[in-house]
């Protein structure tokens, strides 16, 4: 019997990375295969080339030379080998050993080899110990009138899940008790359930699989033979006691990637073959994996969704329905499930996806239409009307506009808050997490502070300073997050910036307040707001609205005559175009000095704020309306939209990962030091001096930090793109563990970037309490032999987020193109254009899942797509639940 085996270069593998497998025969070891890619060739090492390609036909060749063994034939093609066995033994695949996001192993085995409808001619129940492959082969007895197979997707076409599960007997013929106690686990992935059907010529086709379910276990005491009861699931309902670790919920996704971890916590490694809904129309290539999403909306006060909600949330909001059968998960689009071979000539085009989530390839073909006799009860037909109104209801998750919190906020500690002006120039010995959210131009006239504050600074301490507007113009800081705005759209920008002042002689109160007044220090704080380059708005003296955008200053006078004003602006503006925003604070114009007697200032960002005025229309709940003279209606709630909108958080993306999803973190030896943290703290002390209690005293806390060199790679990834959260150690015994406290220590050896981490702290003398440890030290394990670090990465190219305004319903190519959210509501109504049929009936067949059911009524011949099923599989009769399969475009739908 054939049987393929596809070793797929995911990219380029570089030295010492490699993959393992063993085919077995009839139990026999048939072929074992290890191999590693390294800078010389040998038996087991295969030297890559320059290309993907280069390694791939490389590769082949080494298996060729070093591992013939008969009915073996090794095959290149692209970026994949294929290893093909043939001959008439029982073929498994074990001992997979991948490099993750470079190398996969994909066993194809022929029973998983079809996805049409076929004929019951002998049935066999597996139950296969996944942990113990020693156990003997026994064959047990079933009662064939309890062999249930069912799937179960609701009444009607718009239930993102349609779950399965298998019920079945084993018979108790010596009359011991307890016999079959051993299948209760309490472990969901243990006993995997296969259901083959076994034709004549041998071939064992898989029809389901699916997990015992661990916790059921019952049997009756009574002499004679009895039946002890089972329940295999596909395990969808098990995603509910299911998370992701903390660090998965930090990233973004492409679809078929999300699915695939999703997916493999149910324990079934299957294909997906995805037919969706909804298709961009910016890309005439455009494949369904390209759509990513994130998953920080899942996260909320350190709790955390589970993989289920997930999982059900992203397939409603795209209009899909998950279902396993043969060996495959099935994921299908509304407007999808009624393309059968010749019916309204559909045949469609499915994407083929590997376990993990990798293309495979596409495949054309359609649901086979059979029409069964229904004569055991009466089939009950019931009128579906059109839907009056499609109401698809979305909550934006854009509280903070256009800009996170975290952009006002400083995101970075250090042991002295130490920050200098450039990215690897940090004092030596200090250790810093870098502020990614703003980056220095030039800047020559100004430069960071090293001020302990907990936001966004900037300032001047040259006494020098002087610089007109041209320079001005060429030295500011920039935020790095540039997001879109569309044109037409009303939005408030809110800014509030303290400045604190050095004088060389300092006025009183009054002085200083008039100094603030009229457009004295207008020229301090400058601020610009660019759309895709071309200033739109800024309050600097050469703009020609600046008079709108003067900031209102409070001076603020502390005890010791410090002096610090607080500029705040708000305004409402609209944008005149589309585009990618940059949003900078210029260098300040002027001689402070001469005219002001300045000598330093120090500007604190507390809050930069753009936000919508009002939802816009592409982003609200949406009601898609009808003209017709029913009145029920559709109400569809969605965790997601696709919106150009950078201030909606809970949007897909259109763009494909850019880089590997983990990259290990190449580490040289660790080596420990001791830093400082400052912190003045009030005790209550008595001063004899000041004749009063609780002075205030600086104490030192020493900070026990593990430092090692990186590669500059790892630690721009690490910090530019705040990847730091990401990092987690997989200890030698597999435990997987967060790694959050990463900090940057300047180089000590030349080019080579430190990285450290906090391993807790030495106690202050007796009599001090413990001093100030900022939130985010977290105590960390110094890693030992045999531990691993690695970063999970979302890299995404910058994506051109206009793509995401236009979508159109698979199927119906020459529809008009519209937003995400009214395609959606459109494509519901589309499979529900007329007065249809819904139908409850036994058929005296075998209906299966990936099948229409043909049915004549009032007339006409009816097509109806199941939604529920039960399959008796030795009776071979089944109970329908179905909907009639409709699917028109129309054209007569307004939007409220």
């Amino acid at each position: 019997m054939a049987y393929r085996i596809e070793i797929k270069l995911l990219r380029y593998p570089t030295a010492g990375k490699g993959f393992a497998f063993t085919v077995q025969a009839d139990n026999a070891v048939l072929l074992a295969v290890s191999k590693a890619f390294g800078a010389s060739a040998g038996a087991d090492v295969v030297e890559p080339g320059a290309t993907i390609n280069t390694a791939a036909a490389a590769l082949r060749d080494n298996l060729m030379a070093n591992n013939a063994v008969a009915g073996v034939t090794y095959t290149a093609s692209g970026t994949s080998v294929y290893v093909d066995v043939a001959g008439d033994a029982y073929i498994t695949v074990q001992g997979i050993v991948p490099e993750p996001d470079y190398i996969s192993v994909y066993p194809q085995d022929p029973e998983m080899r079809g996805t049409g409808t076929f004929t019951i001619d002998g049935l066999v129940i597996e139950i296969i110990d996944t942990y113990d492959n020693d156990r003997p082969l026994i064959e047990e007895l079933t009662q064939p009138s309890q062999l249930k197979l069912t799937w179960d997707g609701g009444e009607d076409l718009y239930q993102p899940m349609m779950p399965s599960s298998f019920r079945f007997t084993i018979a108790v013929t010596d009359a011991a008790d307890a016999k079959f106690l051993h299948l209760l686990t309490g472990d969901e992935k243990r006993y995997l359930v296969k259901v083959r059907n076994v034709g004549a010529n041998g071939t064992a086709d898989l029809l389901w699989q699916g997990y015992l379910l661990p916790d059921l276990y019952s049997e009756p005491w009574k002499n004679g033979v009895s039946f002890i009861e089972f329940t295999a699931s596909d395990m969808l309902a098990s995603l509910k006691t299911k998370t992701f670790k903390p660090w998965y919920y930090r990233q973004t996704y492409n679809m078929a990637e999300l699915f695939g971890l999703i997916l493999a916590e149910t324990g079934l490694v299957q294909e997906m073959y995805i037919r969706p809904t909804l298709v961009n129309v910016s890309d005439p290539d455009y494949r369904w994996e390209a759509m990513n999403v994130g998953l920080s909306t899942f996260v909320s006060d350190n709790k955390y969704t589970n993989l289920y909600d997930i999982l059900e949330k992203v397939l409603k909001a795209q209009g899909l329905q998950i279902s396993s059968y043969r060996g495959k998960w099935f994921i299908e689009g509304v407007t999808r499930r009624n393309e059968g071979k010749g019916f309204l000539s559909r045949i469609s085009i499915t994407e083929v996806y590997h376990p993990d989530g990798v293309f495979r390839k596409s495949i054309t073909g359609g649901h086979k239409v059979i029409a069964p006799l229904f004569m055991e009860q009466v089939p009950v037909l019931s009128a579906l009307t059109p839907w009056k109104a499609v109401n698809v209801n979305f909550d934006a998750k854009a509280d903070e506009g256009l800009f996170p919190a975290s952009v006002g906020g400083k995101d970075y500690y250090s042991t002295r808050y130490r920050y200098d002006s450039d990215f690897a120039d940090y004092t030596n010995g200090y250790v810093t997490r870098i502020n990614a959210a703003w980056a220095k131009i030039s800047g020559s006239f100004f430069n960071w502070s090293n001020s302990e504050k907990p936001f966004f600074y900037y300032g001047i301490d040259d006494g020098n300073y002087n610089s007109n507007e041209a320079s001005a113009l060429l030295n500011y800081f920039e935020c790095t997050l540039h997001p879109y705005v569309v044109a037409g759209r009303r939005y408030k920008i809110e800014l509030d910036v303290t400045v604190d002042f050095d004088y060389i002689v300092k006025p009183n109160p009054g002085a200083f307040a008039e100094l603030l007044s009229g457009d004295n220090y207008n020229r301090l704080v400058i601020w610009m707001l660019a759309i895709d380059g071309t200033e739109f708005l800024s309050n600097r003296p050469g703009n020609y609205v600046n008079k709108l955008l003067q900031f209102t200053k409070t001076t603020t006078v502390n005890t010791n005559l410090d002096l610090s004003a607080t500029f705040k602006l708000e305004y409402e503006f609209v944008v005149p175009k589309s585009g990618f925003t940059d949003f900078r604070f210029i260098a300040p114009i002027g001689d402070f000095v001469d005219d002001y007697g300045i000598t330093a200032f120090l500007a604190t960002l507390e809050t930069l704020k753009i936000a919508l005025v009002k939802s816009a229309s592409d982003i609200e709940s949406v009601s898609a309306v009808r003209p017709v003279s029913y009145t029920q209606e559709l109400d569809m709630d969605i965790a997601f939209t696709c919106t150009v909108d950078s201030s909606v958080k809970n949007s897909f993306g259109i763009a494909k990962n850019a880089f590997a999803r983990f990259r290990e973190v190449p580490v040289t030896d660790a080596n420990q030091f001791y830093d400082t943290h400052y912190q003045s703290i009030d005790y209550d002390v008595y001063n004899p001096i000041l004749d009063e209690w609780s002075v205030s005293y600086t104490v030192a806390a020493y900070l026990a930090l593990t430092y090692w060199g990186i590669d500059t790679f790892t630690r721009d990834v690490l910090f530019k793109v705040q990847q730091n959260y990401n990092l987690f150690m997989i200890k030698a015994d597999g435990t997987a563990i967060e790694y959050p406290s990463i900090y940057y220590k300047k180089a000590t050896i030349t080019g080579v970037p430190l990285i450290a981490a906090y391993n807790g702290y030495i106690a202050p003398p007796p009599g001090f309490t413990q001093p100030y440890i900022p939130e985010d030290y977290k105590e960390l394990p110094v890693p030992q032999e045999g531990d691993k670090l690695f970063v999970m990465l979302s890299l995404f190219p910058e994506e051109d987020r206009r793509n995401r305004d236009l979508w159109k319903i698979s199927g119906l190519p020459d529809s008009t193109a519209d937003s995400y959210v009214k395609t959606l509501a459109k494509a519901c109504h589309a499979v529900r254009p007329d007065v249809s049929f819904a139908l409850n009936a036994t058929a005296l067949a075998l209906v299966w899942p990936q099948e229409l059911v043909g049915f004549a009524y009032n007339g006409a011949g009816r097509v109806f797509i199941p939604t529920r099923l039960e399959l008796d599989l030795t009776e071979g009769k089944t109970t329908v639940t179905a909907c009639e399969a409709l699917f028109e475009n129309l054209n007569d739908i307004t939007y409220e």
